[in-house]
């Protein structure tokens, strides 16, 4: 029923589309169901919000029913900022599939029930910091595949169940502070690789108790800058403290080195078995911990690996075959 619904407000806001206005430049904040169901009717044809948005408790007690965003269809843009908190029944984001562009920060805070970012599919842009803070039942970042540019800190803080950041992979620059912080669940920093260093103001990975990999792209070139501010403390071992981190960074280069080797290992990140594919004939494979100690060796021809004994984290997996050695990294959930 609710795709039917979807499809209908989809439906609705084609037909608007060439009587798109703005509307609200003062914001407006929206703390039930019946107000956002109202939002085309109040404001018809209406396509950019000028003020901010909030969505959710106005002083952080009250009980809320928002489930879903599906009569913000119409919106493409907001010029302030963004802030959904306290919505307990707010399963995902849809709804505000349309909007490509916040002015402000995009803050998405204390929902009890949100499992993912899914519904901000088309956001390219946020002019001020992103923050997510506080939402316990998160398992996944995906749904802003199109968010390239943020205007100001990234903060992913007190998710207490997100394992990964990798819906995060499509921002480039972010423009102030990347903080990661108390995501007790969250074993790598995959997915923050292609932030560009020099767009980063300092750094903050701190009390992230199963976090052991840290050696992403990013960090690893902002760990190489002349001056930077860092903070790395209270991780899981592997990314504990910056010279852990810049030893796993030195086997990350390892790799690159070795990017157009004819081997690929799979499925990656693994949980059972691990399998190598090679057009040579691999002759011995050894798998490392983070701290370079041996954890799995195989001394005679193999194409698979039983890493089922192996604790979460980041492995390298080195395989001999003739003269050549060759590493890649392997992540244990």
């Amino acid at each position: 029923m609710k795709k039917v619904v979807l499809f209908l407000l989809v439906f609705v806001f084609a037909l608007n589309k060439s009587d798109a206005q703005t509307c609200l430049p003062e914001g407006i904040n929206f703390s039930t169901q019946s107000q956002i169901d109202s939002f085309m009717i109040n404001y018809p044809g209406c396509t950019g919000i000028e003020g901010f948005v909030i969505v959710g408790a106005e002083n952080g007690w009250d009980d809320i029913d928002i489930a879903n965003f599906d009569s913000l269809i119409n919106v493409t843009s907001i010029g302030e900022y963004l802030k959904l908190w306290n919505n307990d029944p707010l399963s995902d984001l849809t709804g505000l599939n349309n909007l490509t562009s916040i002015g402000g920060d995009l803050l998405i805070e204390s929902n009890s029930s949100l499992e993912s970012l899914n519904g901000l599919d088309n956001l390219t842009s946020i002019g001020g910091e992103m923050k997510i803070y506080a939402n316990n039942y998160m398992t996944s970042t995906e749904g802003v595949n199109s968010l390239s540019s943020i205007g100001g800190d990234l903060k992913v803080q007190n998710n207490n169940a997100l394992p990964s950041v990798s819906g995060l992979s499509s921002i480039e620059t972010i423009n102030g502070d990347l903080i990661i912080m108390s995501n007790y669940s969250l074993l790598s920093l995959e997915g923050l690789n292609s932030i560009a260093a020099s767009s980063i103001t300092s750094l903050n990975i701190t009390s992230n108790s199963s976090l052991t990999d840290c050696a992403v792209q990013s960090v690893c070139d902002y760990l190489d800058l002349a001056e930077n501010v860092v903070s790395i403390s209270n991780n899981a071992g592997g990314c504990n403290n910056v010279s852990e981190v810049e030893q796993a960074c030195v086997s990350l280069s390892v790799e690159e080195l070795n990017a157009e080797s004819q081997w690929s290992i799979y499925p990656n990140p693994a949980t059972s078995m691990v399998y190598i594919s090679s057009n040579q004939t691999i002759d011995k494979v050894y798998t490392y911990n983070h701290i370079g100690q041996l954890a799995i060796q195989e001394l005679s021809i193999v194409n698979s690996i039983d890493v089922s004994s192996l604790s979460p984290g980041v492995y390298i997996i080195e395989v001999e075959a003739g003269d050549t050695k060759q590493r890649k990294k392997l992540i244990i959930e």
